[in-house]
């Protein structure tokens, strides 16, 4: 009788840790530091943002990055990005060179807007988020920019305003990668 009452109980522990995915050893801190696979971000079309977040955790020296056998996903959505005209100057286009009275837009911000969340892949629970995390960057742009090839690739020069914008991606991606890790490192 003990040993059928022995024999049950091993049986019900192993369904029950089976049922939470709970792995001897696979995915454990044995580095003392969590271990994450990050999927592509929803949103992040050409995986520039999911690139720049595996870069920042492996960055950290506090976390580690692993495709399979990671205890945590952090899980990324781009929620929205605005771009915003901050600064002014006046229309240098008259006749003779001249100011004109009419103002136009010289500079712009661009802010972006991500949903993060870290869930357990052991028990499949949500244990951080889901939280809004943001960033932004400010970029010049010249409205009456050639649009010849010579000035598209030069980031030393004034740009058209949506060339300017594209060219902004790499750096508002990094910065808001870099948000999301210390957001999600330092609440740990």
């Amino acid at each position: 009788m003990g040993y059928r009452r022995a024999a049950l109980l091993s049986v019900l522990m192993l369904t029950l840790l089976a049922g939470c995915q709970y792995r001897w050893g696979n995915c454990s801190w044995t580095s003392g530091r969590p271990v994450f696979r990050v999927p592509y971000a929803d949103g992040d079309h050409l995986g520039q943002l999911t690139s720049e977040i595996v870069s920042q955790l492996s960055r950290s020296g506090r976390a580690e990055y692993r495709d399979c056998d990671a205890c945590y996903e952090l899980r990324v959505c781009l929620r929205d990005c605005n771009l915003r005209n901050v600064g002014y100057r006046y229309d240098e286009r008259g006749e003779r060179g001249d100011l004109r009275e009419r103002v136009i837009p010289a500079e712009a911000r661009t802010l972006v807007n991500a949903e993060v969340t870290v869930i357990d892949l052991r028990c499949c629970e949500v244990v951080l988020g889901p939280t809004l995390v943001g960033a932004s960057v400010e970029f010049d742009f010249d409205v009456y920019a050639n649009h010849s090839q010579d000035n598209i690739f030069s980031l030393g020069q004034l740009n058209d305003r949506e060339v300017s914008r594209d060219l902004v991606l790499r750096p508002l991606y990094r910065e808001l990668a870099k948000n999301i890790v210390d957001y999600v490192l330092n609440t740990w």
